[in-house]
């Protein structure tokens, strides 16, 4: 059979899978109604708002129970006429089958029920096959859900899962097991799935796109290093006098400060994902850490561009710097090029009021 043929086969079974999550979140959603009439504190009000409700649910059910059915019959036809669906997840379909059933016998006293207090446990009872069936659909359905979700936005951005498929998966507790699902599957999707955070980072698509990756952090970087070697020397070049940025005669040149605190910064880095590799959150492979690249391109952009910064103010503040304090700028350097900014902004402001003083007294 053709790759082409088995996609259009894979697509039909996967509507039928999502379309009976889809009725059983309606069936379970009106029965909802029974438990919130619970809630009534006069019992006579209370029992006749429960078979009210009770009334109206059923009415709902025998519509939706019908296309339930139809659905799980369309899914086992497709399972007994292509090995292939039936040998990857036949025993799924069976599964939601069972459950089905389970729910339908829990059901029957509902229609003839005279006390409310029975019909409410009855829909206890039953609300935990639904949620199980719901399950059992996302998990088949929700990744490639997900993947065309992370195909419209840009790499490294965020998709928050809660937010984005709390219909489909109504269950808190079942949507963190499906990201773990997703999270030990990473092949299912173009993403990096973060349980605790319940966030899924974009990763970009195809060889090409990942090359321009290191391609970009490689020029960047590159560039970077080029202007700590020659920046020194550009106030003797050009014979300029106050630039601010000189050759030193002790210590490690501009050149050697930034190479160090590249050193720090990429120590500080390892420490945290040896943390994570250990807590297995996100890093788990050598796989995880590669994607972390490709997900955090544009911070690790910046990063580059700050440790720069963050020698310059080092090697331009400290008569000498020695290897110590270059690795130590390049560990903290997100804090001195902070304070630097302040102080800047601060300088700036004063000096932009005595001009314009000096214009307009």
């Amino acid at each position: 059979m053709s790759t082409a043929k088995q996609k259009l086969i894979d697509g039909e079974f996967f509507g039928f899978i999502r379309d009976i999550g889809v009725e059983v979140e309606h069936i379970r959603q009106s029965f909802q109604e029974i438990a919130e009439k619970n809630l009534i504190v006069d019992p006579t009000v209370r029992e006749i708002e429960v078979k009210a409700a009770t009334t109206r649910a059923t009415a709902i059910y025998e519509k939706n129970q019908e296309a339930v059915t139809q659905l799980l019959d369309d899914a086992r036809k497709l399972c007994r006429e292509h090995v292939q669906v039936a040998d990857w997840w036949g025993d799924e379909v069976t599964r939601i089958e069972n459950e089905w059933q389970r729910a339908e016998l829990e059901l029957k006293p509902v229609k003839s029920c005279t006390k409310a207090v029975v019909t409410l446990q009855t829909v206890a009872n039953t609300d935990k096959w639904y949620h199980s069936i719901i399950y059992r659909c996302a998990e088949l359905t929700v990744p490639d859900r997900v993947d065309q979700h992370l195909q419209t936005i840009p790499p490294g951005q965020e998709l928050d899962f809660h937010a984005n498929f709390r219909e489909a998966v109504p269950n808190e507790e079942h949507r963190v097991k499906l990201l773990k699902f997703m999270q030990d599957h990473p092949n299912c999707l173009w993403g990096v799935v973060n349980v605790d955070t319940g966030k899924i980072l974009s990763l970009p698509r195809g060889v090409l796109r990942r090359i321009r990756t290191y391609v970009w952090v490689g020029l960047w970087l590159a560039a970077c290093i080029g202007l700590a070697y020659e920046l020194p020397r550009l106030g003797k070049d050009w014979n300029i006098n106050s630039w601010p940025i000189k050759e030193v005669s002790e210590g490690l040149p501009l050149f050697g400060v930034y190479l160090f605190a590249l050193a720090g910064a990429i120590g500080h880095i390892f420490l945290d994902v040896v943390k994570q590799f250990r807590q297995g959150t996100v890093f788990r492979t050598v796989s995880d850490v590669l994607s972390w690249v490709h997900v955090n391109e544009l911070n690790i952009l910046i990063s580059i561009g700050t440790i720069f910064l963050a020698s310059i103010v080092v090697y331009s503040s400290m008569n000498s710097v020695t290897l110590y304090f270059a690795l130590l700028a390049g560990y903290s350097a997100d804090s001195i090029v902070d304070t630097w900014l302040q102080r800047f902004e601060k300088s700036v402001v004063e000096q932009t009021e005595g001009l314009t003083k000096m214009v307009f007294k």
